[in-house]
Formats: C-alpha cells, sequence, structure tokens
C-alpha cells in the first residue's frame, strides 16, 4: 500500500507497474503453478494413477516434473 502521500485522487485506477515488478510478479505465478503442479502429480501417483498423471505432466513442461516408475522426478531440460 502506498503512502497517503503518494496517491493522486485526479487519477483512477492503480498505478502502473514497473517492469521490473511485472517480472517479479510474474515468476511468483509460474512458482506458485509449479508448486500446485506437482502437488496435483504427487497425489495422482499416491493413489496409483501414475498413467494419468504422465500425461498431465506432459500437457504441463513448463511445471518441469515428470513421472518416473509411479513417482514425480524433475525434468531433463
Amino acid at each position: 500500500m502506498e503512502p497517503v502521500m503518494f496517491v493522486d485522487p485526479t487519477q483512477s485506477g492503480r498505478r502502473k507497474l514497473t517492469e521490473g515488478e511485472r517480472d517479479r510478479l510474474r515468476q511468483g505465478i509460474q512458482a506458485q503453478a509449479q508448486l500446485e503442479g506437482y502437488d496435483q502429480l504427487t497425489e495422482l501417483c499416491r493413489i496409483g494413477e501414475p498413467e494419468m498423471a504422465s500425461r498431465l505432466a506432459a500437457q504441463h513442461p513448463e511445471w518441469g516434473y515428470e513421472i518416473q516408475f509411479g513417482v514425480v522426478a524433475i525434468a531433463d531440460p
């Protein structure tokens, strides 16, 4: 939250993000998606669905995981 002295009451909406702030926001969203993907894959493997986990990992290569022998592993780059 910005201090009151930096708020311009004549300007509506939020201030524009800098490029660095946008990059950090994108990285945070990507990291969160990667963690959620890992959780989904491990849960599928845990309940005995490694085939489905393998297909899900293939659909989301940006997560960086693959299924090997029914276990989630970091994919080779």
